[in-house]
C-alpha cells in the first residue's frame, strides 16, 4: 500500500466526511490515519474541522482506566409507561462520558478522534470495537452527522513503515474491514510550508542544514531522524534564543532531536558555513536592495548552502502568500514588493537551485504569466539556462505570442 502525503490524505478524508456516506452506508464506519508520531495527524484534523465548521471531539482511550470510563457511569432511572408516566420500577442506565458527542452540546456534525487507536489497553478493546464497528456503546448512539477518525502509530508488522519503536498492535480482520486506512507521511517541504502557515519563520541555520541534507540524499526521509514536532520545537528555540554559541545549539539538538548524527552534522555545518548566514523572507522584505546585493555576491562565489536555503525558503513563502485574480486565469501576488525581489533574485540564481524553487512557487500557472508580463525577457533568460524549464512555460509562451 502506498504512503500518502498528509495534506492529500486530509483532502480525501474531508471529501468522504462531507459526502455523508460513511455514516449512512453501514459498510465502513471509521477512517484511520496511520503515521509516525509528531507528523501532525491530530493537528490537521482539528484544523480541518475549524475551517469547515465541524465539531471536534478527541479521546485518548489508553488514558482510561476501566469500563465505566468508556461506557459512562451508571445511574437509576424511572421506567415509563407508554404515556410517559413513571411505573414505579427502576432501570440502570449509563450516563455517556464527556468525550462522546451529543448533538445538543456539540452540534449535528463533527469528527470524533480516537487517538492512538492501536495502543488501547487490552481490557478496553472490546468497547472500542463496538464504537468503531457499530457506532454505539451501550445505550449511546453516535449522531448520524459525526464520523470516527482514528490516529495510529505504525505497528511493527506494517510493511508501509520501517519501524518497530511503538507499543502497538494490529487490529484483527473483522475490525479492519470496517475501516478506511490511509498510511500517511510528511516531508521537509510540508514542514516548512506549515511553519509559515502558522505565522512562524524557519530558522535559517536549521532550514539550511535540513535542505542541504535532503538535497544530497544522505537521508531520504529526514523525519526518520526525528519527528516534525521535535524539529518545530528546535526551530522556535533557535529563533527565540538569539546569539547562541555552537555548543549551546548542540545541547539543544541533543535534548530535542536526540540523534548523535544530526547533532554532529549541525556542529559541522555551523563551523563550516562561514559568517554568511542565509536570509529569511522577513529579512529580504525588510531590506530588499541590500539582500539582493549580497545574494548576487554569494551566487558569484557559488555559496550553494546559502543560495539553496534562501531561494527555496523564499519560494515556499511566495507559494503560501496571498494572491488576487486580476483577470481570467491571471493571478498576481498581492505584495508587489515581494514579487519584484523574487524576480530579481531568480535572474541570478544557479539553474538547478532556481528550478527547484520555481517548481514550488509556480504550481499555480498564473505566477508564470506575472513574470512574463512584467519582463518579456525573463522567459528567454530562464529557458537559456535549462531547456527543462520550457515544460513549465509552454502554455504561457504560446499565449504571449498571440
Amino acid at each position: 500500500m502506498a504512503q500518502y502525503r498528509l495534506e492529500k490524505a486530509i483532502d480525501m478524508i474531508g471529501n468522504i466526511i462531507e459526502s455523508g456516506a460513511i455514516s449512512e452506508t453501514g459498510y465502513a464506519s471509521c477512517i484511520l490515519l496511520i503515521g509516525e508520531t509528531g507528523i501532525g495527524k491530530s493537528t490537521i484534523l482539528k484544523e480541518w474541522c475549524e475551517e469547515h465548521n465541524y465539531g471536534y471531539k478527541t479521546v485518548w482511550m489508553n488514558g482510561l482506566e476501566d469500563h465505566g470510563d468508556v461506557l459512562g457511569r451508571t445511574y437509576e432511572a424511572d421506567i415509563l409507561d407508554k404515556n410517559g408516566n413513571p411505573t414505579g420500577d427502576k432501570i440502570t442506565r449509563f450516563a455517556p462520558p464527556e468525550f462522546l458527542p451529543i448533538v445538543s452540546r456539540d452540534g449535528e456534525r463533527g469528527i470524533l478522534v480516537i487517538e492512538e487507536i492501536n495502543s488501547i489497553p487490552v481490557h478496553l478493546i472490546e468497547q472500542m470495537k463496538c464504537l468503531v464497528s457499530e457506532r454505539r456503546m451501550g445505550e449511546y448512539r453516535l449522531p448520524n452527522g459525526w464520523v470516527i477518525v482514528g490516529t495510529a502509530n505504525p505497528a511493527a508488522e506494517d510493511k508501509n513503515f520501517s519501524t518497530s519503536e511503538y507499543n502497538t498492535f494490529q487490529h484483527d480482520a473483522a475490525i479492519r474491514a470496517r475501516m478506511i486506512e490511509f498510511p500517511v507521511r510528511t516531508d521537509l517541504q510540508d514542514w516548512i510550508a506549515y511553519t509559515y502557515k502558522k505565522g512562524q519563520e524557519v530558522n535559517p541555520d536549521l532550514g539550511s542544514l535540513l535542505m542541504t541534507s535532503s538535497k544530497t540524499g544522505k537521508k531520504s526521509d529526514l523525519f526518520l531522524v526525528s519527528s516534525p514536532r521535535q524539529f518545530s520545537t528546535l526551530n522556535v528555540l533557535m529563533n527565540t534564543m538569539k546569539g547562541m554559541k555552537t555548543e549551546e545549539i548542540a545541547m539543544l539538538c541533543d535534548g530535542i532531536v536526540r540523534n548523535d548524527a544530526f547533532t554532529q552534522a549541525m556542529v559541522a555545518f555551523l563551523d563550516s558555513k562561514g559568517t554568511r548566514r542565509p536570509f529569511a523572507p522577513s529579512e529580504i522584505l525588510a531590506n530588499p536592495e541590500e539582500c539582493l546585493k549580497i545574494y548576487k555576491a554569494e551566487a558569484k562565489a557559488n555559496n550553494e548552502p546559502f543560495l539553496y536555503f534562501t531561494w527555496h525558503n523564499l519560494s515556499l513563502y511566495v507559494k503560501n502568500h496571498k494572491t488576487v485574480e486580476v483577470g481570467k486565469r491571471v493571478w498576481q501576488l498581492e505584495n508587489a514588493k515581494l514579487f519584484d525581489i523574487y524576480q530579481k533574485m531568480a535572474k541570478v540564481t544557479p539553474q538547478d537551485i532556481l528550478i527547484a524553487g520555481l517548481m514550488i512557487s509556480m504550481e499555480n500557472i498564473g505566477y508564470t504569466k506575472m513574470f512574463i508580463d512584467n519582463d518579456p525577457e525573463f522567459l528567454k533568460e530562464l529557458q537559456r539556462k535549462k531547456s527543462a524549464l520550457a515544460t513549465i512555460f509552454d502554455r504561457q509562451e504560446g499565449k504571449s505570442k498571440k
